[in-house]
């Protein structure tokens, strides 16, 4: 059952523009009640939203892409598009610096446990940052949020997207620099 939003009298009720200003802040920016996602008849808020821990969660499983992903769409949750696509390009950016130093490193087990140390705290950081108060609001304003397994699949799939890209990727650069290994013969003799 999801929970409904109460706000002491019983029933949300919007108060009109102007009238009261929330505590809830988005890159300095404060929100009025009608910035706040909208509520069903049934008193539920839409949609729901990934939280902190779920970030990480994310992160764990699926690199610092999967962070960014869930900032992606917390942001779009929110009714907030142009800061979900200023997040996705300097979110990727971000990712292709962290990979590109992770090549940079020696190949070990420690290195590998630090990179994905270093992603997770970066994706906590931009998840505190940029949303730790809506999504304190939310919570707190009886809003859903997406449980850990979802995160975790969320998480999961980028991962596994990630992979394929990063296959495929250097599959290309090493047959346009010639260092893709011929496929064996097969001679029928």
């Amino acid at each position: 059952s999801r929970p409904s939003i109460s706000s002491g009298s019983g029933s949300h009720q919007p108060h009109p523009q102007g009238t009261k200003r929330n505590i809830c802040v988005y890159h300095h920016r404060t929100m009025s009640d009608s910035d706040q996602p909208s509520t069903h008849s049934k008193g539920t808020t839409e949609p729901a939203l990934y939280g902190v821990s779920g970030v990480v969660v994310g992160t764990i499983l699926g690199s610092l892409a999967a962070g960014v992903v869930m900032i992606y769409l917390n942001y779009r949750a929110l009714g907030r598009a142009s800061l979900a696509r200023t997040v996705g390009m300097v979110g990727a950016a971000v990712f292709v610096v962290v990979m590109g130093l992770a090549t940079l490193m020696p190949n070990t087990l420690t290195m590998a446990l630090i990179m994905m140390l270093v992603q997770v705290a970066i994706a906590y950081f931009l998840t505190v940052r940029l949303q730790g108060e809506a999504i304190e609001y939310h919570q707190q304003h009886g809003g859903l949020m997406h449980g850990t397994w979802r995160a975790a699949a969320v998480g999961f799939l980028t991962g596994m997207v990630m992979f394929f890209l990063l296959m495929i990727g250097s599959n290309l650069y090493l047959a346009a620099t010639g260092q893709l290994p011929a496929p064996p013969s097969t001679s029928g003799s």
